[in-house]
């Protein structure tokens, strides 16, 4: 047996290859393509049920690398995933080095990203090339040949010549990041949504979701928000707009010493920037007093809300006599993860949708969950 499978790929490649005999199936990844790709890619992996012999990413043109960013992102993908990555990073095209860079170490921006994750994560790398050397034509009389899992694959390009004429296109190329910096692309995997896995079908740990290192919001439109407490009838609701927690918290504190109580009781959190993860501290859930939270958004642009931001809020109220209560005017793929039973009996917390529509609102008891 041996099939090509050509996966939707947009303009680009993503193929899946599948050989052996029938109990004794082996499977090959050529290429990621789009983002879109990576969404079938990780049910063919799922559905495979065994390691992936080799996947190869050829090269860090969009169209055959954007998708597999999202891919070795995915929490459903981990380093026994692939038996070997085969991959030129930037330190494998300088001939005096040749090797995939340590781990204190890290081509365009997305080939940095892509290494970035390598590392991270611990991926296999070029292992059969003496354990990280580049996959290239050394020059000699006889071409290099590798067999996975009974397949040979002789390898046909790169010579040196080329790779050494794309290390300086990659130095053009890189604006702002410096080469073999695994940090810095880690940043841009953080910031970018684009490159970042689906939240739909993603697998949620609360806890893991805790660790990630909380950096506010400093962007000036955001900043200038005008956010206000409002009081009616012995109800109170913060609203915040989009604006910077460190100016929430400093204001509430105020109103704390004002009034002389330990935390501001409010009936409803509207909370800032659609949930993102750098508007929502637990400094700023800590001053409150707090368990209907709001979110106002449909995700399609900025794929709000982010999971740190809601994993924060269910966090510091989980242990209360009284459920945290989220509210959505929107069911998006976005919001849709935490509607999950077994998450909310952990995390003692409910979830609102609006039905056919219709947004929840405080004066009215929930009408579904």
């Amino acid at each position: 047996m041996f099939n090509i499978e050509m996966l939707k790929a947009y303009e680009g490649d993503s193929l899946w290859i599948e050989f052996g005999s029938p109990g004794d199936t082996h499977h090959i990844i050529i290429d990621a393509g789009r983002k879109g790709t990576y969404r079938d890619l990780l049910k063919k992996i799922e559905s495979a049920g065994q390691p992936i012999d080799l996947f190869v990413m050829t090269h860090v043109d969009d169209d055959h690398i954007f998708g597999a960013i999202p891919l070795l992102g995915d929490n459903r993908i981990n380093k026994d995933t692939f038996k070997d990555i085969w991959y030129n990073c930037y330190s494998h095209l300088d001939k005096s080095v040749a090797r995939r860079p340590p781990l204190d170490r890290l081509g365009p921006k997305n080939g940095e990203v892509f290494a970035a994750l390598l590392l991270k994560k611990q991926y296999r790398w070029n292992e059969h090339f003496s354990g990280g050397d580049s996959v290239v034509i050394p020059g000699t009389a006889e071409l290099p040949a590798v067999d996975v899992a009974g397949m040979k694959l002789t390898i046909l390009s790169p010579t040196w010549t080329e790779l050494e004429k794309m290390k300086t296109f990659w130095e053009d190329e890189l604006v702002g990041l410096e080469p073999n910096s695994p940090e810095e692309a880690l940043e841009i995997f953080s910031d970018r949504r684009d490159l970042q896995p689906d939240v739909l079908g993603d697998l949620v740990d609360v806890d893991d979701l805790l660790e990630n290192e909380y950096r506010s919001d400093d962007k000036e439109p955001n900043g200038s928000s005008i956010a206000f407490l409002a009081e009616y009838d012995g109800r109170a609701v913060l609203f915040t707009g989009d604006a910077h927690p460190p100016v929430i918290e400093n204001s509430i504190k105020q109103l704390l010493r004002e009034r002389s109580v330990p935390r501001l009781k409010l009936d409803a959190f509207k909370i800032s920037h659609h949930g993102s993860k750098n508007n929502t501290s637990q400094a700023l859930l800590e001053l409150l007093d707090c368990r209907r939270f709001l979110i106002s958004t449909n995700g399609t642009r900025h794929k709000h809300p982010d999971k740190e931001a809601i994993a924060r809020i269910v966090h510091r109220n989980h242990a209360e006599a009284e459920p945290t209560e989220l509210y959505f005017n929107y069911r998006s793929d976005w919001n849709a993860v935490w509607d999950d039973d077994g998450l909310k009996s952990d995390w003692n917390y409910k979830t609102f949708y609006p039905p056919n529509g219709k947004v929840l609102t405080l004066s009215e008891e929930p009408v579904r969950e």
